[in-house]
């Protein structure tokens, strides 16, 4: 039997690597968030011509108080800067477009460097219930890096990102409760 830790910070060599299993888990099941929308993949948008970068965050509501939201940021050289947002069950889950000021797309960007992002582990010790769950990916034409975090549990780095993306992106963060 493999004995799990989610709270504690000393885990079994066995209990890591559930623990691994628990956050793959949870990717995927973010990841069905933006397919189950019908919301292109990550990498194929970053592969569109002229397009340098491209940022989503899918967020998973644990108590279905909102809907589930996956918003779109992208840089082209083309289109400037465009944000997309779809929200599960609204509007047969059609993007609704929003602009997005050149300087706060490079205020957060700068943040997501500077914090390391693009090596930056998923969040530790979280579980699959009871929490809220952001999925945060950046893509370009080689490269895709994605973390999973939990706001309401986010400590240290993954709350710097978190305040970020509340003070540079917070359309990207407006959620439409259920009726």
């Amino acid at each position: 039997m493999v004995k799990t830790c989610w709270r504690t910070s000393t885990c079994s060599a066995k209990s890591s690597s559930t623990y691994k299993v628990v956050t793959e888990f949870l990717v995927s099941t973010l990841r069905a968030i933006a397919d189950q929308m019908a919301v292109a993949p990550l990498t194929t948008a970053a592969r569109v011509p002229g397009v340098q970068n491209v940022y989503r965050l899918t967020i998973r509501y644990h108590d279905r108080r909102c809907r589930d939201s996956v918003a779109t940021i992208l840089q082209s050289r083309t289109m400037g800067i465009t944000m997309q947002i779809a929200y599960r069950g609204l509007d047969h889950d059609r993007a609704f477009q929003h602009t997005v000021t050149p300087q706060a797309y490079t205020s957060f960007h700068a943040l997501a460097q500077r914090i390391g992002f693009d090596k930056l582990p998923d969040q530790p010790d979280i579980t699959a219930h009871g929490l809220d769950l952001w999925l945060l990916e950046r893509a370009s034409v080689m490269f895709y890096k994605s973390v999973i975090f939990s706001p309401d549990e986010a400590e240290g780095t993954y709350l710097r990102l978190v305040d970020g993306l509340r003070a540079h992106l917070p359309e990207a963060l407006r959620h439409i409760t259920l009726r």
